[in-house]
Order: C-alpha cells, then sequence, then structure tokens
C-alpha cells in the first residue's frame, strides 16, 4: 500500500543521507533553458537542473525548511537580507525607496549597495558552504552529504531538439573544479545566505551603516550614512 512504499522511501533517503552515500540515480540532472522575459537569446535564458524528485525533498526539507528557520527564529539573518521566510521581493523595493526619500527630503548624502551577484548560484564555493552552514549547527554529515552530491552530479541538456547524449560535472578537470550550488536545488538558497553572511558582516564592521528593515517594522529608526 501507499504507507509501506512511503516508509521503504524514508528509509533509503536516510540511509543514503547517514552514510553519506548518494542514490546512483541522485548525480543525474537535466538543464532546461527558460525565456526570463529578454528574448530567446542564449545568453539571455535562465538554466534549470531539474533533480531527482525524492532526493530535492530531502534538500528542502534540510537546509530549505530546518535550517533556513532556525536562522531566521536565532536572529541570524540580517535585517538588510529579504530572501527569508515572511518577506516579499516588493519589501526590498519599498525600503530602498523610502530610505532614497528620507535622504532627499534631510538633504543628506548616501549610498546603497545590492549585493546581489549575477549568476549568484554560479559563484558559491561549495567548500566554503560546508564551513558557513556549519557555523548555523547544520549537522556535519549533513553538509557532507551535500558537499559530495555537488561533486559528483553529472549533468545533461534538454532542449525542443532532445536530450544529450554527453554528459559534463564540475569534476571533469580536476585542476579547476567546477563551483556554485544547483539552481533549482532545495538548499541552494541557504547554501548561499550562509555564505553571505560574513560579506553582510563585514559591511556593517567596517563601513558607515545603512540599515533597511522589513516593511513590518517602518517605525524603526533609519541609519544614514555618515556624511
Amino acid at each position: 500500500n501507499d504507507n509501506t512504499y512511503i516508509r521503504v522511501l524514508f528509509d533509503l533517503v536516510n540511509i543514503a543521507f547517514k552514510t553519506h552515500s548518494p542514490l546512483p540515480r541522485w548525480k543525474y540532472a537535466t538543464q532546461l533553458m527558460l525565456e526570463k522575459g529578454k528574448g530567446p537569446a542564449i545568453e539571455n535564458l535562465r538554466i534549470i537542473q531539474l533533480l531527482e524528485a525524492d532526493m530535492n525533498w530531502l534538500l528542502r526539507f534540510l537546509w530549505g525548511g530546518k535550517l533556513d528557520r532556525h536562522a531566521l527564529d536565532a536572529g541570524v539573518y540580517n535585517e538588510a537580507q529579504f530572501a527569508s521566510p515572511g518577506k516579499l521581493c516588493t519589501s526590498a523595493i519599498l525600503n530602498k525607496v523610502i530610505f532614497f526619500d528620507i535622504l532627499r527630503q534631510s538633504r543628506q548624502c548616501g549610498a546603497l549597495m545590492d549585493n546581489d551577484a549575477t549568476a549568484a548560484f554560479d559563484r558559491v564555493l561549495p567548500a566554503l558552504c560546508v564551513v558557513t552552514c556549519r557555523q548555523l549547527c547544520m549537522p556535519k554529515q549533513a553538509q557532507r552529504f551535500f558537499f559530495r552530491i555537488l561533486r559528483q552530479m553529472e549533468y545533461t541538456v534538454t532542449t525542443a531538439h532532445g536530450k544529450s547524449i554527453n554528459t559534463y560535472s564540475a569534476t571533469a578537470n580536476p585542476s579547476v573544479p567546477g563551483q556554485g550550488v544547483i539552481q533549482g536545488g532545495g538548499a541552494s538558497l541557504p547554501n548561499y545566505k550562509s555564505q553571505q553572511l560574513p560579506v553582510v558582516k563585514a559591511y556593517e564592521t567596517n563601513c558607515a551603516p545603512a540599515a533597511f528593515r522589513h516593511a513590518s517594522r517602518l517605525k524603526s529608526t533609519f541609519y544614514r550614512w555618515v556624511p
């Protein structure tokens, strides 16, 4: 019955996770290219990796659910981090507009930096994420499991003409290993955010502060750049 099937599936996922041994079928991903509203030119397309559903569920449950929620509840994320549960991208835009309105009305000088790199997930260093996620209390075996998936993953490309026969991987050239996390993977955003924490902290420590707060806290004090 369905309950037996689900129980067996959970046992398989649990054993693979605890032994740091991803199932063979988990090591393959298919890449699709989607339009982003900028036309069909290949440099304007967004690449999405399609993973095995049970593995992506595990990644989303542990990183996208447990780790992300733990970091949020513990107050680890900076107030200027808007890619978090309960926040919207429009909240970030609203706070920026209000911040500049305050600067203009008070005739103060100011500046803004968007810490949102182009191809952000492609710039993530998997080995560094082992450290930064461990700082957020992610168990060592979990992060090693994710690191091993990234290093063993083989990718194919699917287009309207079919699926590629050849594959490529991050370790195809051991002297120059590929970096980045899986676009479309349930663990990718929390890994990216964990790696950005030291960056944001460095700006807070070494630069004059400019704090953007969530829309629900607009009554809080806004800090301006020191002229």
